[in-house]
């Protein structure tokens, strides 16, 4: 697992929101994150576990709302791409609304990962640095790239 995955492991609560074609599932119970395999090791002491948590709360909302503008631009692409005749101006809305949108919801995922970084120490950093570089779980699972008609694997699945 990058560190990239092991910080959207702690928004995934957040990030599962609004799923396409219905009603969002209800959100799964919150996880102790601390207690993945990721974090094993890092000695996070109660203080650093709670200052997470307190971040984490605070970026919610927002990631919520980045997540569901994502679906919608995605939503949207899909409708251009599968539609009988190909709109070049809808298309070029659907892009660009995507674009920014996945751009905003990394943005924020950034933020939310700067000041978790602010809360661990650099000997903590230096071990998730280790485990980014050497995951053990190397090309297993994909990320949420657009999924549209004649897409390949997801965005985020280049390494």
């Amino acid at each position: 697992m990058t560190l990239r995955g092991f910080i959207l492991c702690l928004a995934s609560v957040v990030l599962l929101g609004a799923q396409p074609g219905g009603q969002a599932p209800p959100p799964p119970p919150p996880i102790a994150w601390w207690d993945n395999p990721v974090a094993n090791g890092l000695e996070l002491t109660d203080a650093q576990k709670d200052q997470v948590n307190v971040i984490r709360k605070q970026h919610n909302d927002r990631l919520l709302q980045r997540r569901e503008a994502v679906d919608r631009a995605e939503r949207e692409l899909d409708a251009v791409f599968n539609s009988a005749t190909a709109d070049r101006e809808r298309a070029r809305v659907a892009i660009d609304q995507l674009a920014s949108a996945r751009g905003e919801l990394t943005r924020e995922v950034s933020w939310m990962m700067l000041r978790m970084r602010g809360v661990l120490t650099f000997d903590q950093w230096k071990m998730l640095e280790a485990r980014r570089q050497n995951p053990p779980d190397r090309g297993k699972g994909r990320g949420r790239g657009y999924r549209g008609p004649g897409s390949g694997p997801g965005f985020n699945d280049a390494k």
